[in-house]
């Protein structure tokens, strides 16, 4: 019997380090929490050295937004290539059916079991860049959506 709760509290232990362990790897968006999707991480560098990862440019321009006074500059990587420019040298598809953080079309349920549509997200509508404006064209033509410089999107109503 003591063998088997040793075997138990074992397994229970192994099985919480493991989990906090994952967590600690598990990068994650420094806004909304949820993981880093690779090209599409928005990195804010801060005044002071600190910088913020973001899921997305959308979750990126609303930090700006709220803390212009903190940013230094951000980087965005190209959703083609990966590889990472200065943000406001991006041309930015708004509103493609691409969305990395959060899907419009994933079936979604209340806590009653009740179906219904995502109206409202943080990461909404979604947003990708590329770093020349033919990419964004080709991306736009097969995936929808409107194509913004940096510029735009920090006017009124685009953030």
């Amino acid at each position: 019997m003591i063998r088997g709760i040793a075997a138990v509290l074992l397994l229970t232990l192994l099985a919480g380090s493991s989990y906090y362990l994952y967590t600690l790897e598990t990068e994650t968006c420094g806004i909304c929490q949820r993981p880093l999707h690779g090209a599409t991480t928005y990195r804010i560098d801060l005044l002071g050295g600190e910088f913020v990862d973001v899921c997305c440019p959308r979750c990126g321009l609303h930090f700006q937004d709220q803390n212009s006074g903190r940013v230094k500059r951000a980087w965005i990587g190209d959703l083609a290539t990966g590889e990472r420019f200065p943000a406001e040298q991006a041309f930015y598809v708004e509103d493609s059916s691409v969305n990395p953080c959060c899907s419009m079309e994933l079936p979604r349920e209340d806590g009653s079991g009740a179906p219904y549509t995502l109206a409202w997200d943080r990461c909404l509508p979604g947003l990708v860049a590329f770093k020349d404006r033919r990419s964004a064209r080709d991306f736009q033509q097969d995936r929808g959506g409107v194509i913004k410089s940096y510029q735009e999107l920090f006017s009124a109503g685009h953030r």
